[in-house]
């Protein structure tokens, strides 16, 4: 995230949603100007069709680990409940209140983050192999059940 793609992510209901729950208008501001050097990413769940589909899903993951090893802030909003576990068991805390329901979905998206700044990659690697990732850090506002 960058203040060239808050724009795009700010006209959608539930990134907009997410992103306005973990930071302030002066804090989306402060974002770096381009991509290059930003440490906060929003993911989002691509559809997956009925041909490989547990190939298409392993090249994604493979393809998210050298982003989340820039030990950063990650965000998503998923609405499929398989996906919804899966974020949990890497370690992604659910945001309070931080629910969106797109027009005729049966489902509503919820959001989720990662925080690595302060845990970093390889105590988080180290945590999700043991099935107990570490607290995702102080810029998260997990759901309190």
């Amino acid at each position: 995230m960058c203040r060239e793609s808050l724009p795009i992510l700010l006209a959608a209901p539930n990134s907009a949603s997410v992103l306005r729950t973990l930071w302030s208008d002066v804090e989306l501001r402060a974002l770096p100007a381009t991509p290059d050097a930003t440490r906060a990413f929003f993911f989002r769940y691509l559809v997956v069709g009925d041909r490989e589909p547990e190939a298409t899903r392993a090249v994604l993951l493979r393809d998210l680990v050298p982003l989340l090893s820039l030990s950063g802030t990650y965000c998503t909003s998923v609405a499929d409940p398989e996906v919804q576990a899966l974020v949990e068991v890497f370690g992604f805390a659910r945001l309070h209140g931080v629910r969106w329901i797109h027009p005729g979905a049966p489902r509503p998206e919820q959001g989720y983050v990662l925080d690595l700044s302060e845990v970093g990659f390889e105590r988080w690697v180290e945590g999700v192999v043991a099935g107990a990732p570490p607290p995702v850090g102080p810029n998260a506002r997990p759901e309190r059940t």
